[in-house]
């Protein structure tokens, strides 16, 4: 027996260890459950880390629990980490290809993400399957919203809110697009509803706050702010880690210039989480507040996660540009070599007004970027800007000194000798430029604070830039808009707004402008509107008032471009005559400026040269030569020369693309 006891012994452990494996296995689903329990109940509350950290504790016990891939996802999605959102949707799909909460979660992250033919399509699929998903419905709603579809998205509300008078989510956004037509009332009164059906929420309350702040920050009312304040503290007591009160918190501190603040409160947001909301208004906060080193580490690692975001990557360009960061910083040498991809892109594909724009961005980023300068230079002479092909050459000779460009330097120069404008006398020297000055303000957010909570001034510094790419007008740089920032555009406060303009200009801190480039922006991930106005400065009057809008990775930088274009098509531009002779003038438009062979132009002469309706005749030309920046026109008879000199104002006769008001 003794012998025997040994092996017995082995026997009842191995089957204690049996039995406790048994065990182990039985309850490990019901840890997953408990912990998927945990993770919607944090959801709920809008406590979105202790959700992650509890959906991947369920997720550690069972890796196929859909409810557990569904709710981490919906917790990223809520943060703004999409990217992974979408991965865990999918998984969450391959466990159940009929799951509606997947189905809808993802379509609601590809609105996110500006892939709203895809988001569409699953909403579609989710309300196929179930027969009446009010969560689909909501997203489809919520998609038109997003893309500025408004009367479309409250007429997909009202529906939901007829079967379903409490569908949370639906009322939240029912209530944005009244607060978003001045009913802020309303929108306080449709957001109760929400908070009276489902009290232990604090989603409501913030969603109160950002209403009432988005009415602050249109109206100026301070009692607005006081109740924004009293909302998210009441979101925050329900659940202090509460992921958009904590962003509204910071959008209130940021908007009122308390920047070391917001960025305490934004730093709080986004630990834990990395979506580029929060990122965002961190680093933007961090910059504005003097800490450059971290602004330039967080917006570095948000633009690693979200290469796709253009206002983020126009924003960092800036900040690099601003805050002096050496030429040779990786930083910038990454920014510049993306630019000149893009450029190369553009070129490939006959798009040579967009590939000017990157290109001259790679020289923004890396002045030293040789084969941007050539691309450049060699643009300048197809186009016949052959000032500008010569300077080009110059600079290449200057940073890559070289028998090949000493050769094509001086090809050029001996070529230039027979130009026009060399013959005149102007190569040497620099033309005069008395093309009107233009200042883009910051434009105005469409509602409370936009996606990025300073969009309006990185939208107002790339159409500066793109301005800077056309003639007919001196566009501010953003170098030299800075004094204007964050003054408001806003049409209730404008007239205000320019007595501050004229204030900085009588000052020195800013040139004088002649118009005044002003309006508003939505912005979502990847989808840009511009609802912009020409102002001329000095009489009041709107010229033209128009609207563009724009979607995908590089929204930001064509819908720039393209309000430049419309800009410079309406612009009232002029010229001076430069020099006179005999036989014909010298004016100091060229094509540069659309100034061609052929083209008239006219000079008014008044009775009275202080009124100038009082017109006595107009004096017309015709231009014979045009090159770069100057052009040569003569009179229609020799006798008209007598009447003008070079305190006369020149402008096209037939302007298709531009008219000038008075």
């Amino acid at each position: 027996m003794k012998r025997f006891f040994p092996l017995i012994l082995v026997l009842v452990l191995f089957g204690c260890f049996a039995a406790l494996d048994v065990f182990k296995s039985e309850a490990a689903p019901g840890n997953a459950v408990k912990f998927n329990e945990e993770g919607w109940a944090y959801l709920s509350r809008g406590q979105y880390k202790r959700a992650v950290l509890s959906f991947k504790s369920a997720l550690a016990q069972n890796s196929r629990y859909r409810d557990s891939l569904a709710g981490l996802a919906k917790a990223y999605r809520m943060t703004g980490v999409y990217d992974r959102a979408l991965e865990l949707y999918a998984d969450a799909l391959k466990v159940d290809r009929t799951y509606s909460e997947a189905l809808t979660g993802s379509g609601l992250v590809l609105v996110e993400l500006g892939r709203y033919k895809e988001a569409l399509r699953f909403f579609e699929k989710a309300i196929e399957i179930t027969g009446q998903d009010f969560e689909a419905h909501y997203g489809t709603a919520y998609l038109y919203y997003r893309i500025g579809r408004f009367v479309w998205a409250e007429r997909k509300a009202e529906t939901i809110l007829r079967a379903n008078p409490f569908h949370y989510e639906t009322l939240l956004l029912y209530a944005a697009l009244r607060s978003r037509d001045g009913r802020v009332r309303d929108a306080a009164d449709i957001i109760q509803k929400a908070v009276d059906s489902k009290p232990e929420r604090p989603d409501g309350y913030a969603a109160l706050a950002s209403i009432q702040f988005t009415d602050y920050i249109q109206s100026g009312s301070k009692s607005s702010l006081e109740s924004a304040r009293e909302n998210i503290d009441r979101a925050l007591s329900i659940s202090p880690e509460n992921y958009e009160a904590g962003i509204i918190a910071g959008d209130i501190a940021f908007y009122e210039g308390g920047y070391e603040a917001a960025a305490v409160l934004y730093k709080k947001a986004a630990e834990g989480v990395d979506g580029v909301r929060a990122l965002y208004r961190y680093a933007a906060a961090a910059d504005l507040s003097g800490n450059f080193d971290e602004a330039a580490r967080v917006f570095l690692n948000a633009y690693k996660r979200y290469p796709s975001d253009s206002v983020l990557k126009t924003r960092i360009e800036h900040f690099l540009i601003l805050r002096d960061y050496k030429i040779a910083n990786p930083a910038r040498n990454m920014f510049s070599s993306e630019n000149f991809e893009l450029a190369r892109n553009r070129m490939k594909n006959s798009m040579p007004v967009e590939a000017v724009m990157y290109l001259r961005r790679t020289l923004m980023m890396n002045p030293m970027h040789m084969a941007a300068r050539v691309e450049l230079k060699n643009y300048y002479e197809t186009y016949g800007y052959d000032r500008f092909y010569i300077d080009e050459l110059k600079q290449l000779l200057n940073l890559y000194p070289g028998t090949e460009r000493r050769d094509e330097l001086q090809t050029a120069v001996m070529k230039r000798r027979g130009r026009m404008y060399h013959l005149e006398g102007f190569s040497a020297d620099e033309v005069p430029r008395d093309v009107p000055h233009i200042i883009v303000m910051d434009l105005m957010p469409r509602g409370g604070m936009a996606e990025h909570p300073d969009a309006g001034e990185v939208l107002a510094s790339h159409i500066s830039f793109a301005l800077g790419q056309f003639g007919r007008m001196d566009a501010a740089g953003f170098r030299e808009r800075q004094p204007v920032r964050g003054i408001s555009s806003s049409p209730e406060v404008l007239a205000d707004s320019l007595e501050k303009i004229e204030s900085l200009a009588k000052d020195g801190a800013i040139q004088r402008p002649d118009y005044i480039l002003y309006g508003s922006y939505y912005e979502n991930s990847g989808h840009i509107s511009f609802n912009a106005s020409l102002l001329d400065y000095s009489s009041g009057v709107v010229i033209s008032s128009f609207e563009i809008s724009e979607t995908g990775r590089e929204a930001l930088p064509r819908a720039s471009l393209r309000v430049a274009e419309k800009v410079y098509g309406m612009m009232p531009f002029r010229g001076r005559i430069i020099r006179q002779k005999d036989d014909y003038v010298i004016i100091n438009l060229g094509l540069y400026d659309g100034i061609k062979p052929g083209d008239m132009l006219m000079i008014k002469k008044f009775n009275n040269p202080g009124n100038l309706y009082d017109v006595r005749r107009r004096i017309l030309f015709t231009v014979k030569e045009s090159d770069t920046l100057v052009s040569k026109a003569v009179p229609a008879s020799a006798a008209d020369l007598a009447e003008v000199d070079s305190s006369d104002y020149v402008y096209p006769l037939e302007k298709r693309r531009a008219r000038r008001i008075r």
